[in-house]
């Protein structure tokens, strides 16, 4: 229910594509995108500041984003709107919160919110993943931040906010309404609920140290739901396979996979979906599982 990789487009690249590789060495420009940063401003008050010019607001975004997020994602992309994003924000190592969502075999979306050195260090939300086999890996800085209105404006590295803007607004303690624009058009919005806190062990970051500008994704698990169920009784009409369906709420279960003559099924999407199974047979009336 999240097939969609946010990522942003490449400079000069409208329609996205670029080619695959490995994923540090992807970048939006299709070269180095750490080589200069977003100059912050110096933090005064509730104005607007960023990078970790302000260590209170890289500190208060590390409190502020922990956490498995649900809304729906309003998008101008070529892949549509959908229903429900799910994005489970945790802890991945001792320096990166990391969220990733796994698709199908093939794709998957990721954030990631780590401090990196960029002619000092600085607050990056990096956005990526796998879409149809193709690598993306968007680095931005926080460029502003206003801790009274619980604000946070990430930009590109290279060419600042007017290329990609990414906006965080927290709204208590479990909302949050992120707004991505590319070239001062709106690539996505996203209004989510906190469904659950996911605390860090001990203090974040666990220490001082300053990631390197161009390392890959960390390496993170998937959640997963493992179904499993009897083979039921099939009478005259032999089961040839299964359909697993799937919903967010009682009642609005969809087609979520059509399956051989199985008796188990894994789902690595991250969300609390619930689940369903129905056979399907030779003829048009089929036991149930």
């Amino acid at each position: 229910m999240v097939p969609l990789v946010v990522a942003c487009p490449a400079a000069g690249d409208d329609d996205g594509s670029t080619n695959a590789g490995s994923e540090h060495a992807s970048s939006e420009h299709g070269g180095s995108e750490h080589g200069s940063s977003t100059a912050p401003a110096d933090t005064s008050g509730g104005s607007e500041s960023g990078g970790m010019a302000d260590p209170a607001a890289t500190m208060e975004f590390f409190a502020r984003i922990p956490g498995l997020w649900i809304g729906p994602l309003d998008s101008t992309t070529s892949v549509g709107d959908f229903p429900t994003m799910n994005m489970d924000v945790r802890a991945a190592d001792g320096h990166t919160l990391f969220s990733r969502v796994d698709i199908d075999g093939g794709n998957n979306l990721r954030f990631a919110f780590v401090i990196e050195d960029h002619d000092g260090p600085t607050l990056v939300f990096r956005n990526g993943g796998y879409f149809l086999g193709i690598l993306r890996d968007s680095r931005t800085v926080l460029a502003e931040a206003d801790l009274e209105a619980e604000r946070f404006r990430f930009c590109s590295i290279d060419m600042g906010c007017e290329y990609i803007s990414a906006v965080f607004d927290f709204e208590g303690e479990d909302g949050l309404d992120m707004h991505v624009d590319v070239r001062g058009t709106t690539h996505f919005d996203w209004p989510a609920t906190r469904a659950e806190l996911r605390e860090t062990d001990g203090p974040f970051p666990a220490d001082d140290a300053v990631q390197p500008g161009d390392g890959p994704f960390p390496d993170m698990p998937s959640l997963a739901a493992t179904l499993t169920w009897t083979t039921p009784g099939s009478g005259s009409s032999p089961i040839t396979g299964y359909k697993v369906y799937r919903a967010t709420s009682s009642g609005a279960e969809t087609l979520w996979r059509t399956l051989g003559n199985v008796t188990s099924f894994t789902d690595t999407s991250v969300a609390p979906f619930s689940f369903s199974i129905g056979s399907t047979c030779v003829t048009a009336r089929c036991p149930s599982p």
